[in-house]
């Protein structure tokens, strides 16, 4: 008699499926002995996400990769996998200030990959000064394209009221508010900072009704009260960077001025110096350069704006030096600012201004701040603007502290104004003032000081 037996191994089918727009591997039918495991990886295409993976009818979440274990007799005969995929979405968080029109607006949800348009403009009375892209400023644009989205973003547009030809930046003489942001601060991780806006003007207006603080870049921080004069905020550690913070002081006929200031948070290293180059003076329909070569630091970046004054077509406002060709005066004389910002490879960055004043006739005024000084912290100290000249005659004085610790001036439109010197933080105590001086025909030309506080 004879009796045999044979045995096989024991397998189980597992079958993977995927739905559109992405794949699962292994797919289809997958034999697996009894005792093995088996992974299986998810793989979504370009602009899509795993929404979904069921294993057995049951959901183990939106997982990438998933594997069976130790496949035995205690499992079905029979296992199903399957994953379902998304399209990929992000933000664009559009906002707009006073005076402003962002069309669209709100937070608008974009396709990962696709573009999106927006269209940017002003009410009457108002005029586009700038438009905040993830922090960084692009600019008076009118139209903004956000390219292959592969992220969230942030757009902003910021309006001022439209002021004369002549007018200063944070210009004397306004029947407006002018607001000061205060100047540009250097500090450590972790320390207080405080943002001053209490050199605002409303020279010869009703005063100022509100102060508005917004910021604009850098890593987030909390405002201890946005709508002081004066707020307070705690410098984030570990992480250097420029913060930018936008000021708007509103009067109480509702029109409103905008100023900007940097705080750069430092460890190891100091930001770079803007230099936005010397004052000019012109004449019509020539080709003007601005200079920003003199500025120093590891700079990676450069960026030229036009505060006021008729506005001109620079060439490329990232270069350090553009061109623009010198507008047509109405009357004698016409008056320009630009700011200059530079950053460097770390996020640091610093701005300077220049004039660009374009006459016919007479030489522009020369501001003299006559003045760098030594301090005792809790003295009382007198900024002098006294010997500046203007052929035509001065129209206004404009003080404003541009570094170092805030202070507040007991009038920024003073001729000589004065202020309590303080021992600032690490970075605060030399403090540098600029002098704008106006003369009749609206020219004006620039001088600085210093004032370091022991």
């Amino acid at each position: 008699h004879t009796i045999a037996a044979t045995f096989a191994a024991t397998t189980y089918t597992i079958t993977a499926t995927a739905g559109a727009n992405g794949s699962i591997s292994p797919s289809s039918a997958v034999s697996v002995n009894s005792g093995a495991s088996q992974s299986f990886t998810i793989t979504p295409a370009t602009g899509y996400h795993v929404s979904a993976v069921t294993v057995d009818g049951a959901s183990v979440g939106a997982v990438t990769s998933y594997t069976f274990s130790n496949v035995t007799a205690t499992h079905t005969i029979t296992h199903t996998i399957a994953a379902t995929f998304a399209a990929t979405t992000y933000t664009i968080t559009a906002t707009k200030g006073t005076g402003a029109s962002l069309s669209p607006s709100g937070k608008i949800t974009v396709k990962s990959g696709a573009s999106k348009s927006f269209s940017i403009g002003s009410a009457s009375g108002y005029l586009v000064s700038e438009v905040i892209v993830d922090g960084v400023s692009v600019g008076a644009v009118t139209r903004y394209t956000f390219s292959n989205v592969t992220a969230n973003h942030t757009i902003s547009v910021i309006c001022t009221t439209q002021k004369s030809t002549g007018a200063a930046t944070g210009a004397a003489l306004s029947s407006t508010a002018v607001a000061d942001a205060g100047p540009a601060q250097t500090v450590a991780g972790g320390s207080t900072v405080t943002l001053n806006g209490l050199n605002s003007t409303d020279a010869g207006g009703p005063g100022i009704a509100s102060y508005s603080w917004v910021q604009t870049g850098g890593t987030p921080v909390v405002l201890s009260n946005p709508h002081a004069s004066n707020t307070n905020f705690s410098a984030p550690s570990g992480k250097e960077g420029a913060l930018n913070f936008n000021l708007t002081v509103t009067d109480n006929n509702g029109l409103n001025s905008t100023s900007n200031c940097i705080v750069n948070v430092v460890s190891n290293t100091m930001p770079p110096v803007a230099n936005a180059g010397p004052d000019q003076t012109v004449g019509e329909w020539t080709i003007v350069t601005l200079d920003g070569s003199q500025s120093s630091g590891d700079i990676s970046s450069y960026y030229w704006k036009q505060i006021d004054g008729p506005p001109v077509a620079i060439s490329d406002p990232t270069l350090a030096q553009p061109t623009f060709v010198a507008p047509q005066t109405v009357g004698v004389a016409a008056s320009m600012s630009f700011m200059l910002t530079v950053t460097d490879s770390s996020g640091l960055a610093t701005t300077d201004i220049c004039f660009v004043n374009v006459t016919w006739a007479d030489l522009p005024p020369q501001a003299i701040a006559g003045f760098d000084l030594n301090a005792n912290a809790g003295s009382i100290v007198m900024l002098d603007g006294s010997k500046s000249r203007a052929l035509s005659g001065v129209a206004g004085y404009r003080w404003q502290q541009i570094e170092g610790a805030p202070v507040t001036l007991s009038s920024p439109v003073a001729e000589s104004p004065a202020f309590i010197a303080h021992s600032g933080a690490e970075y605060g105590n030399t403090l540098t003032f600029r002098l704008i001086l106006t003369d009749t025909t609206g020219m004006r030309s620039r001088a600085n000081g210093t004032v370091v506080v022991k």
